[in-house]
């Protein structure tokens, strides 16, 4: 009877103890968090995370107001944000032993190409006439480009502003094969090759999509340009 009591108690006394251990972590947890003394600087970036939780969204950020206060502070103790609205929050702070609430506007932003310097109609794109800046994301409009390897290659088709975003209707793609121009035609299909040479009948850039009339047959093909003179017509059994 005696041994089972000693079990039962060395059971019970292992189970508090764990218990306790997990009530620390937690506090410690909840109060590395909360807690921290903070510069100002910092408080935003902890705010922003908080934000970027709450919203499902990586890419926050914030513009919050200011206090004279807090300025040029390390101890300020984050509490709790609360969003008010849809793009509006609360962030309350202390100081010591006074509480503030700091108001402030977050935006979700998405990163894209714009236009490093102005650019003149007719230009052909390089590396250095893009930069990746971070832009709101309602600004971000269905013809709004976002990778910077569907802009460089391309020629613009109007002048375009400095630090504007890239649209579909704003560039065209550098004609490489321009119509009348003798080309070959390249026939693939699984493994086997048959070239022909033929006249375009459209003009196009690089991956552009045009019409060869091949010189032999007189035939019409539609095939897709590789280069400067080669067309290719795929198929696939």
């Amino acid at each position: 009877m005696i041994l089972y009591e000693s079990k039962d108690n060395y059971f019970i006394e292992l189970i508090m103890k764990k218990f306790f251990i997990f009530i620390l972590v937690l506090m410690f947890s909840i109060c590395f968090d909360n807690c921290w003394a903070l510069t100002f600087d910092e408080l935003k970036n902890v705010v922003a995370t908080k934000i970027q939780k709450a919203q499902k969204y990586p890419n926050i950020q914030i513009q919050i107001s200011t206090h004279n206060d807090l300025m040029d502070k390390n101890d300020i103790v984050f509490d709790r944000v609360n969003i008010t609205t849809k793009d509006k929050f609360v962030a309350n702070v202390s100081l010591g032993h006074r509480q503030y609430k700091l108001h402030g506007v977050y935006h979700k932003y998405i990163s894209a190409p714009a236009a490093k310097y102005r650019i003149s109609k007719g230009k052909v794109i390089d590396e250095d006439d893009v930069i990746m800046n971070n832009f709101p994301i309602n600004l971000i409009k269905p013809t709004t480009i976002i990778e910077p390897n569907q802009v460089v290659g391309m020629v613009s088709k109007r002048n375009i502003d400095q630090n504007a975003l890239f649209k579909v209707n704003d560039l065209k793609p550098l004609i490489i094969i321009a119509k009348g121009d003798l080309v070959t035609v390249q026939f693939t299909r699984n493994n086997l090759e048959i070239k022909a040479t033929g006249a375009a009948l459209n003009s196009g850039g690089l991956g552009n999509i045009i019409k060869v009339k091949i010189q032999d047959t007189n035939k019409i093909v539609i095939g897709q340009i590789l280069s400067s003179s080669l067309v290719q017509i795929k198929k696939n059994d």
